[in-house]
């Protein structure tokens, strides 16, 4: 039977009250599109520098959302320097970014990438992105640039 150490307890519980913060940021945004300072104020003690990089990228309008021939939405995340774009899947929790492979999944020091976290507060906020649809061949070429 699999165990879970305190700490992977602990990172979990974290994970799943960012996942609410960001969720309440999205409902307490006022309707001129200001958002409530103590929900960023909790979401910076948790996320650091890169909640703010996120919202910076969203500001610069850096993400877009793409739709698979299986009509699955894909979210790329342009980085923010240089050409490289990041695909991130919602539904796995996923970034292709290097940052998410070694910091978040192989080294665990840290609970997300700025990229999905773009990704989240933006759809959080409500953020209208026309889905774009895309061949895989497309996708494929766009997850090769990331390398």
């Amino acid at each position: 039977m699999a165990t879970c150490s305190g700490e992977d307890v602990l990172s979990k519980s974290v994970i799943l009250v960012g996942e609410q913060l960001i969720t309440q940021l999205g409902e307490d945004q006022s309707e001129d599109g200001r958002l409530n300072e103590e929900t960023l104020n909790k979401l910076h003690f948790i996320y650091g520098p890169s909640l703010y990089q996120a919202l910076d990228a969203i500001d610069k309008n850096e993400i877009k959302c793409l739709t698979t021939p299986a009509g699955k939405p894909v979210y790329v995340i342009q980085a923010s320097r240089g050409a490289n774009q990041y695909i991130c899947l919602q539904s796995l929790n996923y970034c292709t970014c290097p940052y998410f492979s070694y910091h978040v999944l192989a080294q665990r020091d840290a609970l997300t990438c700025k990229h999905l976290l773009t990704m989240k507060l933006a759809i959080s906020l409500g953020l209208s992105l026309q889905p774009e649809p895309v061949t895989l061949s497309e996708l494929t070429l766009i997850a090769n640039n990331d390398k």
